[in-house]
């Protein structure tokens, strides 16, 4: 077994065919794909001046695991984190599902070793998976800043959709068919399967999203970033049938938008990316009536070279639409910050001790605010 830190962009370009194949066969997220993480490069972190710090193992010259990661400077620390876009994606080592765990760690420790980094954030980390196990198992300082929900819709063993129906509540499903008949009423409801290039209806998206996110004050920077808009367009269009499949469904009242999610469709898993919906018709719930077409296409023509159903991944939290598809099956993720070096304890070990102050000041009865690091 050897690694390998690769650190400029014509070097992950030397493995683009070795890293799509592995992808293929593994159980890989789109954002362990080749594409995004490229697309992730380019548009995002290159341009902020950041660092590539991909960290690769070879098994008798085979490539069989990827750790893509970047660096950048924080102040006076080294903070590595992952090459993604950046916005609610989570993260893994890419390796084949049937290698050890034991390479996720080897793969993880090289890279804090050569890559020297002070920091390293993992966001969404779904528990139980190369990476979560591998965090677990360091020796070094690590803590984790928030724990998520992440919901599953386990098709692979379904028959029929028929038979998958009646495993859903059927409250939901008669309640979303009153209210299609209901924005029929209004005027012309069509929906839109686009394969490739959807930049007005990804904007229309990314518009609607970030009101949405205001009014719950659910504001990633993500949503309001020029950068992540392009990357996102650039994926869709991207969308290559060999390897994974961008697809945007738009739900259209008189042939404007009322409801756009994007998918991926991989080799042995789909992932919803992002949604949206027009607020002004939420009574209506133009997005509950797109997931009945979306789910049905994945179930009916979707299927891994075994010829097994794919499994849905719909991403962090516990939107009711989530659970129904899902059934209520949802695996736990969370959120690390990894202290690779002495150094960047630092910062953690004052804010725990600017915390245990303030708790002995207010059990003293003293009124102070106590200075907390960020």
């Amino acid at each position: 077994m050897t690694f390998e830190l690769l650190r400029s962009r014509e070097a992950l370009l030397a493995i683009r065919d070795e890293w799509d194949a592995l992808w293929a066969r593994s159980h890989g997220d789109y954002y362990l794909s080749f594409a995004s993480c490229l697309l992730s490069w380019d548009l995002m972190h290159a341009p902020q001046r950041h660092k590539l710090c991909c960290a690769i193992a070879r098994d008798n010259g085979r490539l069989v695991a990827v750790l893509p990661m970047v660096t950048r400077r924080n102040r006076l620390w080294t903070i590595a984190s992952t090459c993604g876009p950046e916005a609610a994606e989570g993260c893994d080592v890419l390796q084949a599902a049937d290698a050890s765990p034991e390479l996720g760690r080897q793969l993880l420790r090289f890279l804090m070793k050569k890559g020297r980094p002070d920091i390293i954030s993992f966001p969404f980390v779904r528990s139980g998976n190369v990476l979560d196990q591998a965090v677990q198992e360091l020796d070094s300082f690590h803590l984790v800043s928030q724990t998520d929900i992440m919901p599953y819709a386990l098709l692979a063993e379904e028959t029929s959709w028929l038979d998958y129906e009646r495993t859903l509540g059927r409250g939901t499903q008669s309640q979303t068919g009153r209210k299609r008949r209901r924005l029929e009423e209004l005027g012309r409801v069509t929906i839109e399967r686009i394969e490739g290039s959807a930049d007005a209806d990804i904007d229309w998206l990314l518009d609607e999203k970030a009101k949405w996110g205001q009014r719950v004050e659910k504001v990633g920077p993500w949503l309001f970033s020029d950068a992540y808009r392009a990357y996102l367009k650039s994926y869709a269009a991207a969308s290559d049938p060999a390897r994974e499949r961008v697809l945007t469904f738009v739900l259209r009242l008189d042939g404007k938008p009322a409801a756009v999610k994007v998918i991926v469709v991989g080799p042995t898993l789909c992932t919803l990316i992002i949604a949206a919906y027009d607020e002004e018709l939420s009574r209506f719930s133009p997005g509950n009536i797109l997931d009945e077409v979306w789910v049905r296409y994945v179930f009916d023509h979707c299927r891994d070279n075994s010829g097994r159903r794919l499994n849905i991944n719909f991403g962090n939290g516990v939107e009711r639409y989530k659970m129904h598809w899902g059934r209520g099956y949802t695996y736990g993720s969370r959120t690390y910050k990894v202290a690779a070096s002495r150094w960047g304890e630092v910062p953690y070990r004052l804010k725990a001790a600017a915390q245990k102050v303030a708790k002995l000041r207010q059990r003293a009865g003293r009124l102070t605010t106590s200075p907390i690091l960020h």
